[in-house]
């Protein structure tokens, strides 16, 4: 399918679901001091990847989400099961292309579950990530890509925040307290990210590995009710 402008059905429907995230949610101004991690559960499994030598950089550095740029490539493999269970895996790729007057083509494609996904789009950079989020959403097999790499918290909780080793921030919802703590530098697909880990009322909700500069994450393993979902990026193409 193929958009070339914005349809209003789709900005409505996107501002509901943004709107029912952030609800109740309210986040600190500023990142607090390093929350801690006190009740984190043990076992916590290796999150992959390369652990970097690399010495990260000298000053703090902020990550936007979704700002995508012609020339960008992803590939992911995805993970979905039950945390003593067995396990779905499937990938995600998508491909940013110039389209001229501001605007930039999508291509996705992936498999999951015994299903395959697949579609492109047209649309001004600003508005990719709405319509990409709206397309995947009508294509179940994509559940994991959504609710992990797209998700709207990402916004909510994560923008505005400074990310250097040892940084955290603070936040509440409807469901309890939550913190972050960036633990340590992480590398996937041969780029150096900050690795930090979400916890909700002393339980793990997430670890995400983020770079800034890369408009996706590098990594994220989401855990809700002994279910676990998981993206971790295997190829990457920068921006020429």
């Amino acid at each position: 399918m193929r958009w070339l402008s914005s349809p209003p059905l789709l900005y409505w429907f996107l501002v509901c679901v943004l709107v029912a995230w952030a609800a109740g949610c309210a986040r600190s101004a500023a990142p607090d001091p390093s929350p801690g991690l006190e009740g984190l559960p043990a076992g916590i499994e290796e999150p992959g990847g390369q652990e970097s030598n690399t010495p990260g950089p000298a000053q703090a550095q902020y990550w936007e989400p979704f700002l995508f740029q012609p020339g960008q490539y992803f590939k992911y493999e995805i993970s979905s099961g039950p945390r003593d269970g067995t396990w779905t895996t499937g990938w995600f790729s998508v491909d940013f292309v110039d389209a001229q007057d501001g605007h930039i083509t999508a291509r996705w494609q992936g498999e999951m579950d015994g299903g395959s996904f697949s579609s492109t789009l047209t649309a001004p950079s600003e508005d990719v990530m709405a319509h990409m989020l709206f397309g995947l959403m009508m294509q179940p097999s994509a559940a994991p890509v959504v609710s992990t790499l797209l998700a709207p918290w990402w916004g909510i909780f994560f923008v505005g925040h400074s990310w250097e080793l040892g940084a955290g921030w603070s936040f509440r919802s409807d469901l309890g307290s939550s913190s972050f703590e960036i633990v340590e530098l992480r590398e996937y697909a041969g780029v150096q990210g900050y690795l930090g880990r979400w916890v909700e009322d002393g339980s793990l909700k997430a670890e995400v590995c983020v770079a800034p500069g890369v408009p996706l994450a590098l990594y994220v393993r989401m855990e809700k009710d002994a279910e676990i979902q998981e993206s971790r990026l295997v190829e990457y193409r920068p921006s020429p």
